[in-house]
């Protein structure tokens, strides 16, 4: 993909999914909580883990096992992550 002059991969989480290696070094990279990776407004979230009180490590076994629990789109540019959810991100992103 090109945007501007950026490039940038797109990877399908939801078909192909990180490995857990990768997976904590994103949210490793990105200084954010496991827990700001959980999309908590999916069903299995409200149904499974709504309100569980997990380590990180947990949360991530819990990522590996529900791939759609994973906030997206993450973006990965050198060492910096960002969950780019919102326009605000998108531009510092870009800019």
């Amino acid at each position: 993909m090109d945007s501007g002059n950026q490039k940038c991969d797109l990877v399908d989480y939801l078909n192909d999914f990180p490995s857990r290696e990768m997976l904590e070094e994103i949210i490793k990279k990105s200084g954010r909580p496991v827990r700001d990776f959980i999309r908590t407004s999916e069903p299995v979230y409200s149904t499974k883990y709504a309100g569980k009180k997990f380590s990180d490590k947990k949360w991530v076994d819990v990522l590996m096992k529900n791939h759609i629990l994973l906030q997206r789109p993450i973006v990965v540019k050198g060492d910096k992550v960002w969950i780019a959810r919102d326009a605000e991100t998108i531009g510092e992103i870009l800019g």
